[in-house]
């Protein structure tokens, strides 16, 4: 029907972080995967969150940032079940691994400090962001 293809268009132009605004010098992060019940660790989030964070970097009227889920019971469930399964390889898990762990050390590593306001469930690579 096409109300269900306006409906799956809507839900693919939402991204896993489609928040960004700037509060009194505070970045809010917003983590809010479309159509899930959860938030989960996807190549898409890793590479929304990656390019937020050097927004975050590079925008001289932010001080600070808060990574914060739009789900109300959940911060981060983990890696995503489905794209750890889809990997054909040990090399392949590998890389998804480091990838994660690069991106996690550059969040620790930045200049401007960083809270993830935890609420819920924060499983698997959630609660790397906590220290931040």
């Amino acid at each position: 029907s096409s109300s269900a293809r306006a409906a799956a268009a809507a839900s693919a132009a939402h991204t896993p972080m489609s928040e960004y605004e700037v509060r009194d010098g505070v970045a809010v992060l917003r983590l809010d995967a479309p159509g899930a019940k959860v938030n989960t660790l996807t190549r898409e989030l890793q590479a929304e969150f990656e390019a937020a964070l050097r927004k975050v970097e590079r925008d001289d009227a932010v001080r600070a940032a808060v990574l914060i889920s739009a789900k109300r019971d959940s911060f981060v469930a983990g890696a995503d079940i489905n794209m750890l399964s889809a990997c054909t390889s040990a090399d392949e898990l590998t890389a998804l691994s480091r990838g994660a762990q690069q991106m996690f050390a550059e969040l620790l590593a930045s200049g401007k400090p960083k809270v993830a306001a935890i609420h819920g469930t924060c499983l698997g690579g959630g609660p790397q962001d906590g220290p931040a």
